[in-house]
């Protein structure tokens, strides 16, 4: 499944007459991570946007102080956000590593993106104990009532 994936981003960017000559390659780097970042969002394989992700970051790693700019930008920060709702936990660590990174080029767009995540975040796991501290509190009445019923 991956190595379509990745034939399909050789028959989109291997034409290099599609790319302008100034700043050609940089242009089609940035073409290249942004059909790769779509695939993080739309293939139904979780094992390839779990590798998508893994090697984005390892792109990002690797490139400190010139592929920022690009991930900073809003159409990047877009699909990070919904990769951070993936139902992959290494595709959501993924994605919230990298937006936790760009925080520093681009707090205006990040902040309130990675705030309001940790809120819902925080919602859940309330709303899990609150479900849990329920159902424990049921069990409990159950094993009182139990028990008052085999004393008598």
């Amino acid at each position: 499944m991956v190595e379509r994936q990745w034939g399909i981003l050789k028959e989109l960017f291997g034409d290099a007459s599609l790319v302008s000559t100034m700043g050609g390659q940089k242009a089609t780097v940035e073409g290249v991570i942004r059909a790769l970042l779509q695939m993080a969002v739309s293939d139904p394989d979780v094992s390839v946007r779990r590798t998508i992700m893994e090697h984005v970051q390892a792109l990002f790693a690797a490139n400190t102080g010139r592929m920022e700019t690009f991930f900073a930008q809003a159409d990047a920060m877009r699909v990070l956000r919904i990769c951070m709702n993936d139902e992959c936990i290494a595709v959501r660590n993924g994605a919230i590593t990298l937006m936790g990174q760009l925080s520093v080029y681009n707090p205006a767009c990040v902040n309130p993106t990675l705030r309001r995540h940790l809120h819902q975040v925080r919602c859940g796991l309330r709303a899990t104990y609150a479900r849990e501290q329920g159902r424990a509190r049921r069990c409990t009445r159950v094993d009182t009532r139990v028990d008052t019923h085999e004393s008598v």
